[in-house]
């Protein structure tokens, strides 16, 4: 067992490789670290390697969250239902109980920012994303000019406000935190901190949102659709187009009369659309009056 030192010997002729493995019975409530040792000797020398292994649960860690909208001065009572009807599990144990509060829940789509960013294609919807990213980076930091703050003191590498949360728990380094798979999600915080800083840089977003303008309006075919790439146009990828302005729009993120080529973008698209559609409903009614059948 893991609790006391064993040992399995193996032998190599010389000049050759051998593979060894062996099984080990692990204790449910094992978490400490593993220490093996490989020693190869034979009546004049020996060398060894020894390693320390983290010993990782063959279980899978499943999260169940509850959003919480309370409004300032509100009280609410709240049900968590799969908590409560948990009992019922034989296998399930419980980890912990995390509660996160924001005063602001935009920040959650602002972490979702740089994702949008850097998308690797040049295709039409990715075009249209970037420009939804860089529109509504520079309308959050217009509204809440304190964000811009934060972001700058990310910018730095040595910035301990870059850390994060996950690198900054003693706990979890008892558990040597770069041994194990975790620790990729504790650099993709830091790097994604470091992203949004990067973000929300004016120039930068202006300088984005131009190129991906100008490539969007390269894109839209004569008759006002888009294609995915370079081609036939599409009607989904011309109505995912308009969507996107569209909640930009209705956001307050985007004034049209100060965009021009995005109003003639816009207009172009949506008489493309209503013209793919009007076609498509002669079609079906076509197609029910071949069928017998009323429309």
């Amino acid at each position: 067992m893991l609790r006391e030192p064993s040992s399995k010997s193996f032998s190599v002729d010389s000049g050759l490789s051998t593979n060894v493995s062996w099984e080990l019975g692990i204790p449910e409530d094992f978490k400490n670290l593993l220490s093996v040792t490989i020693i190869a000797r034979n009546d004049n020398f020996s060398d060894g390697e020894l390693n320390i292994l983290p010993v990782l649960t063959n279980r899978k860690l499943v999260t169940e969250s509850l959003p919480l909208h309370v409004k300032a001065k509100e009280k609410k009572n709240f049900k968590f239902s799969s908590l409560l009807n948990s009992n019922g599990s034989k296998t399930l144990d419980h980890h912990q109980l995390t509660l996160e509060f924001t005063s602001n829940p935009a920040w959650y789509a602002v972490q979702a920012l740089p994702y949008m960013m850097e998308y690797p294609h040049e295709c039409t919807e990715q075009l249209i994303n970037r420009i939804f990213a860089n529109t509504l980076a520079k309308h959050i930091v217009d509204k809440k000019p304190k964000i811009k703050s934060v972001f700058e003191a990310w910018k730095g590498n040595n910035s301990e406000a870059l850390l994060s949360n996950l690198s900054k728990n003693e706990a979890l380094k008892e558990a040597l935190i770069e041994e194990t798979p975790w620790v990729q999600d504790a650099l993709s915080e830091e790097e994604q901190k470091r992203n949004i800083a990067l973000l929300f840089d004016f120039n930068k977003m202006a300088n984005e949102k131009a190129k991906a303008l100008e490539k969007l309006k390269n894109r839209m075919l004569s008759n006002g659709g888009f294609p995915w790439f370079a081609g036939r146009d599409n009607p989904f990828i011309t109505q995912y187009v308009i969507e996107n302005l569209g909640h930009l729009d209705k956001l307050g993120a985007l004034d049209l009369k100060t965009e021009p080529v995005l109003t003639e973008l816009l207009t172009a698209a949506i008489r493309y659309s209503d013209l793919r559609l009007k076609e498509r409903y002669e079609d079906l009614q076509r197609r029910a009056r071949n069928h017998g059948l009323d429309m």
